[in-house]
């Protein structure tokens, strides 16, 4: 099952453990926020991301980069609702 909120700028939200999530931006304004992870030991976990993300790295290999990141650090993506967001939201690719 797939949830789906809605949320003004200064919405406060809890994640428990094990359940997956995304936050998205539909709207025209930059968007901000704040991600706690704790117990810590998480912060380099978005570095390598970035890292992923910036390379010269084709679509394929940069999906086994991604998910050898998440094996690492228990993060796990689910490319299978990519395509249900985003025709739900009106976002391009």
């Amino acid at each position: 099952m797939t949830e789906v909120g809605y949320s003004p700028s200064t919405w406060k939200w809890n994640s428990p453990n094990r359940v997956y999530h995304a936050f998205c931006n539909t709207g025209k304004e930059p968007n901000r926020h704040l991600e706690i992870h704790a117990p810590g030991e998480f912060e380099g976990y978005y570095d390598e991301y970035e890292r992923i993300v910036e390379s010269e790295m084709g679509e394929q290999e940069r999906t086994k980069a991604r998910a050898e990141l998440g094996e690492r650090y228990g993060v796990r993506w689910h490319e299978e609702l990519i395509p249900e967001v985003r025709a739900r939201f009106g976002l391009e690719p």
